[in-house]
């Protein structure tokens, strides 16, 4: 969660392995440089281009750009949309190789389509990962809290279901009387927010509309 000490500048999936704990490695350094608080200057393009940032994309002996740690966190967005989908960013421009063409829609704010169904806080970030502005882009310090509070976000909603589909057992109508003897209708979302808490240590709060009510 600490800022990273390079800049990799070629983040993919081919340079993303992992083992067979599920340990993540980045790999392939060859392009990477050391990240200090003045960026690097670049006079051309280097990565690869479906993966590079719009700043990165516009680098020439004309037009030096920085690049920092915000160029990576681009690359990550697309690389992640990628293990969100299953699918491959900008087929399309691959598949004509136009660089011209694919920098210009990059530059105009063309970004891979996020499915309807996604978790709003994943949507989010996406959206920010890929900002055309670098300075608008989140840390990847920011990147990992905000991940780690999705995925907790699904476990608590998990395990919000289950306690759904037992809601008659001793043990939910034991905590009712409990936690909630003088309530007769309760929010759904505070009852199972408080026994998620009671059972695993979790606060399962979501804001669910859905109402409870004692028989």
């Amino acid at each position: 969660s600490k800022t990273p000490a390079i800049i990799h500048m070629d983040i993919k999936p081919e340079n993303i392995l992992y083992d067979s704990q599920g340990r993540i490695k980045v790999c392939d350094f060859g392009l990477s440089e050391i990240n200090n608080q003045n960026g690097k200057r670049l006079t051309r393009p280097v990565g690869s281009p479906l993966f590079m940032s719009p700043e990165m994309l516009q680098a020439d002996t004309r037009n030096p750009v920085t690049i920092t740690e915000k160029t990576d966190v681009y690359s990550f967005g697309i690389l992640l949309w990628e293990m969100l989908t299953k699918k491959k960013a900008f087929s399309h421009h691959s598949m004509h190789g136009n660089f011209k063409l694919f920098r210009q829609a990059v530059l105009v704010g063309e970004r891979p389509p996020i499915p309807s169904n996604c978790d709003p806080f994943l949507r989010q970030l996406l959206q920010t990962c890929w900002d055309l502005s670098p300075d608008d882009r989140p840390s990847f310090k920011s990147i990992v809290e905000e991940l780690t509070h999705i995925v907790k976000r699904y476990k608590i909603q998990e395990l919000q279901e289950e306690i759904a589909q037992d809601i008659d057992d001793g043990v939910a109508t034991s905590f009712w009387f409990d936690a909630f003897a003088s309530e007769t209708n309760i929010a759904w979302s505070e009852f199972s927010s408080a026994l998620c808490q009671r059972l695993y240590g979790v606060d399962g709060n979501r804001g669910v509309n859905e109402s409870t009510q004692m028989q």
